[in-house]
């Protein structure tokens, strides 16, 4: 049995976290340094990347996010690359990346929201 309120604020949480990741590549792209939103991000990922968050919310997104050990260094390694001044470029393939997670995961989220699967 599925509870789609669960569900409901989970896809938020995604899609806000996806929102947050599209901003970045564009100022990424743009060559932008620093903003509000990369710093957002940045704390996002930080606390995503703990084994376990104090926040119920953020550690139910990182076990629909796939929070294994590996996942974990991977959102470490952004967030630590996202704080320097000057971001390498290959980030922007890190991020495209969580940016499909994201929206895979999101439409798996509304998918039980509704109903539809199990």
């Amino acid at each position: 049995m599925t509870n789609p309120g669960l569900y409901a604020d989970l896809h938020q949480q995604m899609r806000e976290l996806a929102d947050l990741v599209d901003h970045v590549l564009v100022d990424l792209r743009d060559s932008k340094i620093g903003n509000a939103n990369r710093d957002k991000l940045v704390q996002a990922l930080r606390d995503l990347a703990e084994p376990n968050p104090d926040d119920l919310s953020t550690r139910l997104l990182a076990i629909s996010l796939g929070s294994g050990q590996g996942n974990r260094q991977k959102w470490q390694q952004i967030s630590e690359a996202l704080g320097e001044e000057q971001p390498d470029t290959v980030i922007l393939d890190d991020l495209e990346q969580l940016a499909q997670l994201l929206e895979q995961r999101q439409a798996d989220a509304l998918a039980k929201m509704r109903g539809w699967t199990q």
